[in-house]
């Protein structure tokens, strides 16, 4: 079996140098589709720490403006994994600089952007706004792209323990048409 792997590798790195000397078309406009992760850790000198962590899809789409600025908007529908009850959706609009947005190869990506995000279960709902910081990587082909987002929320407003450490992080994993 690791022999096996060991071929693939080494063909994927001699192949990929000959590939990327082709006639490349800039592609401007992705739409994915993918798993995101909201995960809120609170951290206190004098209880416990406690981490809640909601999963489930998301639908982006991005826009390049050139090889090296994009703007990416997302919408994002999550359960919590341990309280079926509580759901989670929202969207998140970002700008993000970087390398590689329109051309085939690797990319790497740090942006900043804003989070909406709305929480409801049988007895309420809540709502939480801000700002956040993002960073990414992720590989182009011709017509596909593959993409870890991270993304770090500004966390005042989930923090209800007062006088607690709250970090508010979200990861989203995606494929992406590329046009």
């Amino acid at each position: 079996m690791l022999t096996r792997i060991s071929l693939v590798l080494t063909f994927l790195i001699f192949i990929l140098p000959f590939n990327s000397q082709a006639e490349e078309t800039e592609r401007k406009i992705s739409i994915s589709f993918g798993t995101y992760a909201l995960s809120i850790s609170h951290a206190d000198l004098f209880q416990s720490d406690e981490t809640l962590t909601l999963s489930g899809t998301a639908f982006s789409a991005s826009y390049a403006i050139s090889n090296n600025i994009a703007f990416r908007g997302t919408v994002f529908s999550l359960t919590d994994d341990d309280f079926p009850d509580i759901d989670s959706s929202g969207v998140d609009i970002m700008a993000l600089f970087g390398s590689g947005f329109t051309a085939q190869g690797f990319n790497g990506y740090l942006g900043a952007g804003i989070f909406i995000d709305s929480w409801r279960n049988s007895n309420a709902n809540q709502n939480f706004d801000g700002i956040q910081l993002n960073g990414g990587i992720g590989y182009n082909w011709e017509a596909l792209s593959l993409n870890l987002l991270f993304g770090l929320r500004e966390s005042g407003e989930y923090d209800n323990q007062g006088n607690s450490f709250t970090a508010v992080v979200s990861t989203s994993f995606n494929l992406s048409v590329r046009f």
